[in-house]
């Protein structure tokens, strides 16, 4: 598991599975009912990004993207900064 940190804002997620157009991330640290809505709002922002889920139960998102538009390495580094 791959696991990133932002420093702006002290979220931590590790990459929980990950296939083309897929990838699902768990917040490791951080008041999930506060960062999960504003994560979910931020990534449907941008372009490529073509649903966002979120489970407050087991702090994590699913994101379902255009792997022709966005790659997984960027989503990820997008929530960092």
């Amino acid at each position: 598991m791959d696991k990133s940190a932002a420093s702006s804002t002290n979220v931590e997620f590790e990459t929980v599975h990950a296939v083309k157009g897929r990838v699902r991330l768990r917040l490791k640290r951080g008041d999930a009912r506060e960062l999960l809505p504003r994560i979910a709002h931020n990534l449907r922002q941008q372009a490529g990004i073509l649903r966002v889920q979120i489970k407050q139960t087991t702090k994590s998102f699913l994101v379902i993207f255009d792997p022709d538009l966005i790659s997984i390495g960027q989503l990820t580094d997008s929530l960092q900064s």
